[in-house]
């Protein structure tokens, strides 16, 4: 019984949690939309099994060789658990660690950030007991065997004086690592500023008192236990403002910080060696951290995209700017709610209606959100026919849904060219950290309209896109782990994408009126909803509309003009906002 007892606990299934198992059930939903509705479904299934496997207890998966624990912020190091020879190990599921502690409403959810903590740091110190009690077993037995082996049989002499050694080494190795761990993965706080120690007249002796919400929201200090870098309990005073810090993976202290230090932000507060190089995750996620994917993704919708409707009629360039008005007012929303400025503009950039465009910033400017904004921005994009068509009915008339257009000129090679390299050049004067998307879309785009190089037109429309979603999709899924994903920040960021969405199709609905004021020759205002960036199916839904009101009448090729401005639009929106708030 012992020993199936031992095999049990050797399997993933004591690692299982109930938030794991509501995320199984997320993964479902997300599937069935995928599958049975066939919204997204080549982004929302990788997505989600991506986010199936975040949420299985695993080895060799999410792991990440160990690095540098990076400050989040400037400040002061009030304590440290970084020890030069300790070494810290991280659950096969980590636990996702707060940076801002502000983001739990009251102290007593702060305290059970540490309380839990110190239970892992426990229960990993106790795992490591038992498993050198079982290597000393084994070294008593090794060294027992060896004194009972006849003396004159040297082949077994030198037979058992192996094994004793082995069993010897198996036997430090594992004293070593229970000397020497620190378990859990909260390493330090930082706090912003000088260190100001508490008073006895801002401590919260007690989080579940009734005045400590508010005394929290004030920046007084609440009581934490706390294992030090000797491995000793003790207890801790942190504020709201305070950010912890945890280990990148599994690895051995071979620098620190020492408590009392000023850092800066993005500064090295410790680094962690091992010999472990990381699991699939760690090699896979790369191409989002390393910004390699999003840009790739643009080369392929370049290739895919035909930019003549939008060069026959510039004016509807104007329709893609104009709905980028939902990334902005939510945007000024979000900040207005509590979330910072990086956090904010990641947020808003889902109004833009651009999966790649999202990850690219989020991945800049607020990491921990990126599978919240990432999942929004494509279940919205998958809901463009059901959220945009009420809007744009409320926005118009039916005399307006009627109007027809002229039919579009018929736009050369040689205009398309040089499109694409003077929007290409433009932009990225005009807005330098947006390089990487606008020069690809429109190298994709060059692909395509230069006749020349079908080979690699057709590569990027079809094998490069396709493994670059696979990729993009799984890498951006498995960063849904039940900690990242189950937080009243997701259910906000679900419910601001689709503020964003509004906004930005009623602003392209109403720019097209205010223009219809001065122009002799009207635009049908359904195609200024087209201005979001989901090429084409906001194209398709301004069709769809359109024909309701007229059967007759055919908007797609005009309403495909402010939709691929709205790609252009929410990249330039995305590089403003880095170019502001990156180096914040």
């Amino acid at each position: 019984m012992e020993q199936f007892i031992e095999l049990f606990q050797l399997t993933g299934f004591p690692h299982v949690t109930l938030p794991m198992i509501i995320m199984w059930g997320i993964v479902g939903i997300l599937l069935y939309f995928a599958v049975y509705k066939q919204y997204e479904p080549l982004l929302l299934i990788p997505i989600a099994f991506g986010a199936l496997l975040a949420n299985i207890p695993s080895e060799n998966l999410i792991e990440e060789p160990a690095g540098e624990v990076i400050t989040t912020d400037s400040g002061t190091i009030v304590a440290s658990a970084l020890k030069i020879g300790d070494t810290f190990r991280v659950p096969p599921v980590t636990t996702e660690i707060a940076a801002h502690l502000s983001r739990f409403s009251h102290p007593a959810k702060a305290q059970q950030l540490f309380v839990e903590e110190k239970k892992r740091a426990t229960a990993e110190k106790e795992r490591l007991q038992t498993i050198a009690k079982k290597e000393q077993v084994k070294y008593d037995a090794a060294e027992a065997k060896l004194k009972a082996t006849d003396a004159s049989d040297k082949e077994a002499i030198k037979e058992a004086t192996r094994k004793r050694d082995i069993a010897k080494q198996e036997f430090a190795r594992a004293q070593n690592n229970v000397k020497t761990q620190r378990g859990g993965i909260i390493v330090s706080v930082i706090r912003p500023g000088k260190n100001t120690p508490p008073s006895s007249q801002n401590t919260i002796a007690d989080p579940n008192a009734e005045n400590a919400q508010e005394n929290w929201k004030k920046g007084h200090f609440v009581q934490v236990p706390w294992i030090d870098a000797t491995g000793k309990e003790t207890t801790l005073l942190v504020n709201r403002d305070d950010r912890v810090l945890s280990t990148p993976a599994t690895g051995t202290v071979i620098s620190a910080r020492a408590v009392g230090e000023e850092v800066t932000k993005g500064s090295a507060i410790g680094k962690l060696h091992s010999e472990h190089v990381g699991g699939l995750y760690h090699f896979i996620k790369l191409g989002v951290l390393l910004e390699l994917f999003p840009p790739l993704i643009f080369l392929g919708i370049g290739a895919l995209t035909d930019f003549g409707p939008l060069i026959a009629n510039p004016k509807t360039l104007l329709l893609g700017a104009a709905a980028q008005l939902g990334v902005f007012m939510t945007f000024i929303a979000a900040v207005l709610i509590g979330f910072t400025a990086g956090e904010a503009a990641s947020i808003g950039i889902i109004g833009g209606a651009d999966g790649p465009t999202s990850i690219f910033l989020a991945n800049k400017l607020a990491p921990h959100l990126m599978a919240a904004i990432a999942v929004a921005a494509y279940s919205y994009m998958a809901l463009v026919p059901l959220i945009q068509p009420p809007i744009m009915r409320l926005l118009t008339t039916e005399k307006e849904r009627k109007i027809r257009m002229s039919n579009l000129r018929k736009v050369g090679r040689v205009e398309k060219l040089v499109f694409a390299v003077v929007v290409a050049t433009v932009c990225i004067l005009l807005v330098p950290p947006v390089a990487p998307l606008i020069g690809m879309l429109m190298l994709g785009n060059f692909f395509r309209e230069s006749g020349v190089t079908e080979r690699l037109s057709k590569t990027a429309q079809n094998e490069l896109i396709n493994i670059v979603t696979i990729f993009l999709g799984t890498s951006v899924g498995i960063t849904m782990t039940a900690d990242r994903f189950l937080r009243n920040d997701t259910l906000l960021i679900l419910a601001l994408g689709v503020v964003a969405f509004g906004f930005s199709t009623a602003g392209g609905v109403i720019m097209v009126k205010i223009m219809n004021l001065f122009l002799k020759q009207k635009i049908n205002p359904l195609i200024g909803s087209a201005g979001v960036s989901a090429v084409p199916m906001a194209a398709r839904v301004s069709q769809v509309e359109g024909q309701k009101a007229d059967p007759t009448n055919y908007l797609l090729m005009h309403a495909m003009g402010p939709n691929v401005a709205g790609v252009i639009g929410s990249a330039i929106a995305a590089g403003f906002f880095i170019s502001i708030l990156g180096s914040h």
